[in-house]
């Protein structure tokens, strides 16, 4: 009995530090990395790639930039709003059902995560304060 009272006001808290950290490790980014360099080749590549509309190319070093670092150098959102944009073309160019589903679920979990990692402080843009950081 006395277990179960102090497993139930533990609970609380552990379900706290496994949220934290799975939003933590959503802002990882490059600095500090031991694959600093790899995580940046790869997001040069891809952010080109992308310029070119090159986006097979793009779509493969954007996965391995975004597996190494979901928050680039952490001053910039890039690698959830570049993933969005490349999930999206998929699923314009796809015709099957499932994989289209499959699709949006990834955008929905990148648009999640990029909200997650700002409201966070994980990442902060470089015109963090000012009125739009796209002009």
């Amino acid at each position: 009995m006395k277990r179960s009272k102090l497993l139930f006001k533990l609970l609380p808290g552990l379900i706290m530090l496994t949220l934290s950290i799975n939003l933590s490790a959503q802002c990882d980014n490059w600095e500090g990395s031991a694959q600093k360099g790899e995580a940046e080749d790869a997001h040069t590549i891809y952010r080109q790639a992308l310029k070119t509309k090159d986006y097979q190319m793009a779509f493969e070093n954007w996965e391995k930039a975004y597996s190494i670092a979901p928050a680039a150098d952490g001053k910039r959102d890039f690698h959830y709003t570049d993933g969005i944009k490349l999930y999206l073309n998929r699923w314009k160019n796809e015709t099957d059902a499932a994989k289209k589903k499959e699709y949006i679920d990834r955008i929905l979990k990148l648009q999640e995560e990029a909200v997650n990692c700002l409201s966070s402080g994980g990442i902060t843009l470089k015109c963090h304060g000012q009125k739009d950081c796209y002009t």
